[in-house]
């Protein structure tokens, strides 16, 4: 089994608050019993853009994995003022000194994945999340403040009638196949660089927006916002915006652009099957399925990727549970980790020390754990558990705590 977990290993400065008085004795013994396989390089997380990265640690660790390469000519960094403003409003995070490297999108074609596991044929052409969200105006800035706001299939119709105006003009095809995935192919943005959405969610658009090859001025990123900014001018006061806002419903008042590619970034990738289905819900076999479940039972986006990856790659599918000889991801810290959220956070770990640590050390298994924190990844070998060693199990606050990547 192959154990995916963003989000497991916290930073070390907040790390003494959100560990306190955990109990995780089953991931503890797990972790007494690892053996480091491999991580990535200070080289690798610095060309990432450092501590401020605009792809995740699991995006590239599932790049590396299943093969899939950026085409040549688009991995190039943005310009670099935007890359130190980037930095700076991070600053605060680490708390250190902030290491300079390019800003890269994720190496994943998150939409182009999301569809095939939708049943939707996304052929040849490079297509673009555009996730219905919400933005909030802070003291001096705008952040990305909510992601998927739960829309119904008849709201999401209604809002994409609204601005099918303002893309039919420019050839853009825009596809629905749930209420809460939209994706857009639209050639012009091809060299697009942006942020997957969890990089960015709380944080300020000026410094994690979409930019272009040569920054934020360049045309390829103006092309976008333009037609944001007329998608947001034809959804203000729209009758289903008022209604939602009327009932309390999550807002909802633009889209975040991301994971932009083409299948065929994809290579071959052998080995262990994937776990697809999402936190046990069933499986999304069409697009017109997805449509017919509540958002409740909708797979995450990530597992949707995975399922997608499981195709393409002719790995069977196997159920999402402890026993699976599978690939597994478990992503349930990581809204509350982007969120900063640390009681959130604390609560799904333990929720994980239920439902999958105690039963994997319970039986034993042969386990490569791939831990993420927010800058990084680190695969661990875990091998049958001698339970007894007790003296051999670190505290949690040697375990999971991490510094950030720091400057040259």
């Amino acid at each position: 089994m192959q154990l995916l977990v963003p989000d497991l290993l916290v930073p070390r400065a907040v790390a003494p608050e959100v560990l306190a008085d955990l109990q995780l004795p089953a991931l503890q013994a797990l972790m007494a019993q690892t053996r480091p396989l491999a991580r990535e390089s200070a080289d690798e997380v610095k060309a990432a853009g450092g501590p401020v990265q605009f792809s995740r640690p699991a995006s590239r660790w599932l790049a590396r994995r299943f093969g899939i390469a950026r085409p040549e000519g688009i991995d190039g960094p943005i310009d670099e003022g935007a890359a130190l403003a980037a930095r700076a409003a991070a600053a605060h995070r680490g708390g250190r000194g902030i290491a300079r490297g390019p800003i890269v999108p994720s190496a994943l074609p998150e939409a182009a994945l999301r569809l095939a596991a939708l049943g939707v044929d996304p052929g040849g052409k490079a297509w673009w999340c555009v996730e219905p969200c919400a933005y909030t105006a802070a003291t001096d800035h705008v952040v990305l403040s909510l992601l998927r706001p739960g829309l119904t299939a008849d709201e999401a119709a209604a809002l994409l009638d609204a601005i099918r105006p303002s893309l039919e003009p420019l050839g853009i095809e825009l596809l629905q196949p749930t209420p809460d995935e939209w994706f857009l192919h639209w050639p012009a943005l091809d060299p697009l660089r942006t942020a997957e959405p969890l990089r960015a969610l709380g944080r300020n658009i000026d410094l994690w927006g979409a930019r272009g090859p040569s920054g934020e001025y360049d045309p390829v990123a103006r092309h976008w916002r333009r037609l944001h900014n007329e998608i947001q001018m034809s959804w203000h006061e729209h009758p289903v915006l008022a209604a939602r806002k009327a009932r309390g419903a999550a807002e909802m008042n633009g889209l975040w652009v991301h994971g932009g590619g083409a299948l065929g970034w994809v290579g071959a990738a052998g080995g262990v099957g994937l776990a697809a289905g999402a936190h046990g819900k069933p499986d999304v076999a069409s697009a017109a399925a997805a449509n017919a479940l509540p958002a409740a039972l909708a797979p995450r986006p990530d597992q949707l990727a995975l399922r997608a990856l499981a195709r393409l790659t002719c790995a069977a599918e196997a159920p999402r549970r402890p026993d699976a000889d599978a690939l597994v991801l478990l992503d349930e810290l990581e809204i509350p980790a982007a969120r900063e959220q640390w009681a959130d956070w604390r609560a799904a770990i333990e929720a994980l020390e239920r439902d999958w640590f105690a039963p994997l050390l319970a039986s034993g298994r042969r386990v490569e754990l791939i831990a993420c924190s927010e800058h990084d990844w680190r695969a661990f070998g875990i091998g049958a558990v001698a339970r007894w060693k007790f003296w051999a199990r670190k505290g949690l606050l040697d375990t999971l705590a991490v510094e950030p990547p720091q400057e040259d």
